[in-house]
Order: C-alpha cells, then sequence, then structure tokens
C-alpha cells in the first residue's frame, strides 16, 4: 500500500524488546543540533552526519517493497511507520537505505518526526533545522531533493494519519 502504514500484525514485530531498545538509541535533534555545533567545517559535519547513519535502527524487511519506496531519490529509500498511541495519533516512522548520507539524514528525520502527533509533524518546521546544519547549501542538488522528497513522505503519512487513524 503506498502510505507505508505497518499493519497490526507487524506493530508486534516492531516492538520486541531488541526494537524498543533501537526506538531510544536515537538522539534528540537538540542533542544532534548542539553537537553540530562543535563541528567546525563541513567536511566534519558530513562525517558526522554519515556517522549518524549507524544508529538507524533496523527496518522490517517485509516493508522493503515497492509501495514503501520514497519517490524523487536517486538513492533506494524506504519508508514506514506506526501509530503508537491511539489516543493522540502518535507516529513512528522507520527508513532505510542503500546510501551511507541517507542513512544519516534519517536519523536527523528520526529524531525530529518520531514519538510526535500527526498534528505535531504536519504542524512542525524541520526546515530550520536543515538551515542551522546548513543542509541545503551544501548537500548535492540530487541528495537535498532526495531529502526533501523523504521529509515529504513523512508529512503526507502524518496528513493520511489524520484523515484516517488506524
Amino acid at each position: 500500500m503506498l502510505s507505508g502504514k505497518v499493519s497490526t500484525s507487524t506493530l508486534d514485530k516492531l516492538d520486541t524488546p531488541e526494537k524498543s531498545e533501537q526506538k531510544n538509541s536515537l538522539p534528540n535533534i537538540r542533542q544532534l543540533t548542539d553537537t553540530r555545533l562543535s563541528k567546525k567545517g563541513w567536511e566534519d559535519r558530513y562525517r558526522f552526519i554519515m556517522q549518524l547513519g549507524k544508529q538507524l535502527p533496523n527496518y522490517p524487511e517485509e516493508y522493503r517493497t515497492e509501495d514503501h519506496l520514497v519517490p524523487g531519490c536517486d538513492s533506494t529509500v524506504w519508508l514506514c511507520y506506526e501509530q503508537v498511541n491511539k489516543n493522540n495519533n502518535t507516529l513512528r516512522f522507520s527508513i532505510s537505505s542503500n546510501a551511507r548520507i541517507i542513512k544519516g539524514l534519517s536519523v536527523i528525520l528520526l529524531s525530529y518526526y518520531n514519538e510526535k502527533t500527526a498534528t505535531e509533524i504536519t504542524n512542525g518546521n524541520i526546515q530550520e533545522i536543515f538551515d542551522e546544519l546548513g543542509l541545503s547549501k551544501h548537500l548535492s542538488p540530487s541528495r537535498n531533493n532526495g531529502l526533501l522528497a523523504i521529509n515529504q513522505r513523512i508529512i503526507d503519512s502524518a496528513n493520511r494519519a489524520i484523515q484516517q487513524p488506524l
């Protein structure tokens, strides 16, 4: 399905103790931007972002399908999400890619969006974070377009979750 929603049966697989540990291993967005401030040049920040990719939680194999591919990326990128709190429509996303820099950028996206409500996601402004990190001016046009495509897919998923809660 194009929405990228995770089925109820898969929620159990995503909430294993190992997965819960991985969810908590992502840095919060303030930790990321504060750490970035200690990096003097773009090359150091780029290396730091690539290292972040190692913190990306495992992506469910059963969602490495055509329906979960993010269009607009030169790299292969899969995205799915689950509703983790039905009372307030809190969402958690999973992302995977074959490119190391995209994996690192995905950690930034997940650190910003995961565990927020669908409404918070649609009202958020991650562009401020992108600007603070200097992503728009330092990434190649194709990488920047891919990052924006992933971001838009997350926002579209949140809009779908608002319109059709699980």
